[in-house]
């Protein structure tokens, strides 16, 4: 069930409508970056590549991305690339409308240099879009606001970039749309706007209820957001 975010899908969708474009989506974890992106890409026919990148080489990155082109059939067999650069001017000499989802796009930076990272994918921006619209997505907000900067190679490069932050009350509500106003300001009050965490709540049970089944169970998906939360922030 997608709840929300109505004016980000509907700018999603304007890109999506366009033969290419860079979008950069960033929040923090399990704000609801994928799923937005997810139910936005439902609107489009063309293939759409989803990679998520992992904390390991660049090498290895490019090589489990050349791995997930092949199994979406982008690719024959899996070529030998010796940069995202060289993958990407690949994909846009096909002359096929790809969307393309880079998710965790600050682990690319980690065991590498930060700037050079960067400064490759504004030449892909730059160069190897013209039949690819790119979505850049990340959950480390201090890395991902970096992109932003003036001093930084992608500055200025992105036809839209979005900050996801949680829901507000009234689109939260939406969650147990039978509850009384007085139930939907304590469940708001207690579990906050994270699409994550209002999803395991039972619209059925009283807020009493919900708090014993999630955030004081240590064995709940929920508790354990709720604590890694608290280290990462």
């Amino acid at each position: 069930m997608f709840i929300g975010r109505e004016k980000e899908l509907s700018l999603l969708k304007e890109i999506l409508n366009q033969r290419s474009g860079s979008v950069m989506i960033y929040g923090k974890r399990k704000v609801g970056k994928t799923t937005l992106i997810t139910e936005a890409l439902k609107s489009s026919m063309d293939t759409t590549i989803y990679y998520e990148c992992i904390k390991s080489t660049m090498e290895d990155n490019i090589e489990n991305f050349v791995a997930t082109l092949v199994r979406k059939k982008v690719l024959p067999v899996a070529l030998s690339f010796k940069s995202f650069s060289d993958v990407f001017a690949y994909l846009d000499s096909l002359n096929t409308p790809l969307n393309i989802v880079i998710d965790e796009y600050p682990y690319l930076k980690m065991l590498a240099k930060a700037d050079t990272v960067d400064s490759i994918f504004q030449s892909i921006i730059d160069n190897h879009l013209s039949n690819i619209r790119l979505f850049i997505s990340g959950s480390h907000v201090g890395m991902m606001k970096d992109m932003l900067e003036e001093r930084n190679a992608l500055y200025g490069r992105f036809s839209l970039t979005l900050q996801l932050k949680e829901l507000n009350y009234k689109e939260i509500a939406a969650f147990y749309p039978q509850k009384e106003v007085y139930d939907k300001i304590g469940f708001y009050a207690v579990f906050g706007g994270s699409p994550y965490v209002n999803g395991f709540l039972d619209p059925q049970k009283s807020l009493k209820e919900n708090i014993i089944a999630t955030i004081l169970r240590d064995t709940h998906p929920v508790y354990h957001y709720a604590e890694q939360l608290l280290i990462s922030d």
